[in-house]
């Protein structure tokens, strides 16, 4: 069976038009999960830098003391 010119050209446009949707699709899904990346590590570092600089977050004493539960059981 023999195509037209115009049915071969449609089919090309076809094909070509779904190509660059599934292209763009998975460009928006890259970038999407990029972006949640970098705001995740924003925030994470404004949360550590946070906790550095709250002494009463980062109490040295606090830190090297052991835990209730363990000093419980020796």
């Amino acid at each position: 069976m023999k195509f037209t010119l115009t049915q071969r050209f449609f089919a090309v446009f076809c094909v070509l038009l779904l190509a660059c949707c599934g292209a763009s699709a998975w460009l928006q899904i890259r970038a999407k999960d990029l972006r949640e990346k970098e705001v995740i590590q924003s925030l994470s570092r404004g949360l550590a830098s946070h906790i550095a600089h709250d002494g009463a977050l980062a109490d040295v004493n606090d830190i090297n003391a052991p835990p209730s539960a363990v000093s419980s059981v020796n």
